[in-house]
């Protein structure tokens, strides 16, 4: 790589083979010139009367990659940045014919307090309005918007790199699906993150839900499987559902039916039986469970020509509206109706062109009033449900949006990035 440094005209070329590609450079007040390597090295060069010398090289730690560059104020000294933090180097402010005068590998770590890698999985507490975000460094931020829009306090998870999260028993624990297909528990009373067990792949989705006064997880993975297993007794149960991945599910208004996304371009409509639970005595950490009567499919909906990113099983106390996403820009909406039996069928009602590039998340509020989607480019697109109209359409995100929920206490939506940032937001008419 070759670095041209001009005053009007050319007059020195500078050229390293340890450079790699060049993403920033800087020079601080007294001459010096800082210049990222491979590896995480910074290379120093004293630029004085027209002649540019190599001092010195900064080995950053862990070899992590150099992203930002910059001196302080009083030029003194200067910050690195990369995935493992912010580092403050002391450099001195006179250089004269001795050179060794350079202290650049005295430097300090600050642990950022920010998202550093992208944010995937949200949670809100409604009654407290905590915000939890997760992001693939394996960082979990909480925020409490009402005092700060700095995050209240963080808990890393070493060598993971977290997917999804959702909240559990009455909001006092954190439970954390994660890429290396862990489950992860985190008692926010306590503040211990504990292990709860492996799967075979990563977690794409988890929610928690009731039924009959007894909570229970549910989470889809890679290979298209829900595993399911109660708060009060770990004993995961694994059933296969699609043949590829599951990107999102949600539960009917009386949780005894599910709706799970997948990439196979279909949503399916399955039936659960909890007298499964019960009977069951399987000692096993995960047992799998592909025809067992715990859950049964009862439809599976078509139409889409991409794969099925998310979808959302609304309810307003009178009607029942499901509806699906894809990378095809569209949102398919189905009403449902009950048999006497008790057992939905879903027929479709209308289709949405969402006029955006592949849709990520899609969720309605509380009462059906509004339904928002969020895209790959980051964009949030909401629209009326009375009249299909399009409300709301804003870039809040520098890259792809990465979760997506709802406070119905407050009415705000929030969500979150590749770009590490998590936004809070209401749509008004």
């Amino acid at each position: 790589m070759k670095i041209k440094i001009e005053n009007g005209e050319f007059y020195h070329l500078i050229q390293s083979r340890k450079m790699g590609p060049i993403r920033t450079l800087v020079f601080s007040k007294s001459g010096l010139l800082f210049l990222p390597a491979d590896r995480g090295n910074c290379l120093v060069y004293h630029i004085h009367n027209f002649s540019c010398n190599y001092i010195d090289k900064y080995q950053g730690p862990q070899n992590g990659e150099i992203r930002v560059l910059f001196p302080s104020l009083s030029g003194k000294n200067i910050w690195i940045s990369n995935e493992n933090g912010l580092y403050f180097i002391n450099i001195f402010d006179q250089i004269e014919s001795n050179l060794n005068l350079l202290n650049i590998n005295n430097s300090k770590l600050f642990q950022i307090s920010f998202h550093t890698l992208s944010c995937c999985g949200l949670a809100c507490d409604s009654d407290s309005e905590l915000i939890y975000s997760g992001d693939l460094a394996g960082n979990v931020f909480v925020w409490n918007p009402n005092k700060s829009l700095l995050p209240q306090f963080s808990k890393k998870i070493q060598d993971t790199s977290i997917r999804c999260i959702c909240l559990s028993e009455n909001n006092s624990k954190l439970v954390i699906g994660t890429i290396e297909g862990i489950i992860w528990y985190w008692n926010l009373k306590l503040n211990q993150i504990s292990k709860l067990f492996s799967l075979k792949c990563p977690i794409n989705c988890i929610k928690s839900f009731h039924f009959s006064n007894e909570e229970y997880i549910c989470c889809g993975d890679l290979t298209g499987n829900l595993i399911f297993w109660k708060t009060s007794q770990i004993k995961p149960q694994s059933f296969q559902i699609h043949n590829t991945e599951i990107w999102n599910l949600s539960f009917s208004p009386s949780n005894k039916f599910i709706i799970t996304a997948s990439e196979d371009q279909t949503s399916k409509i399955s039936q659960l039986n909890y007298q499964f639970f019960s009977n069951s005595n399987s000692n096993s950490n995960l047992k799998s469970n592909s025809k067992s009567k715990f859950i049964e499919n009862i439809q599976t909906l078509t139409g889409h020509t991409a794969a099925v990113t998310s979808c959302d099983w609304g309810n307003n106390q009178k009607i029942e509206i499901v509806a699906t996403c894809s990378d095809d820009a569209t949102i398919r909406l189905y009403s449902v109706k009950y048999s006497n039996s008790n057992i939905p069928t879903l027929e479709l009602s209308q289709i949405i062109s969402t006029n955006t590039l592949y849709i990520t998340y899609l969720k309605f509020d509380e009462m059906m009033q509004n339904i928002v989607v969020t895209t790959e480019d980051g964009f949030v697109v909401a629209f009326e449900m009375e009249n299909k109209k399009e409300i709301l359409r804003k870039r809040f995100h520098g890259g792809s949006v990465e979760g997506l929920i709802y406070n119905p206490k407050n009415k705000n939506w929030i969500s979150c990035g590749s770009d590490c940032t998590v936004h809070l937001f209401s749509i008004q008419k």
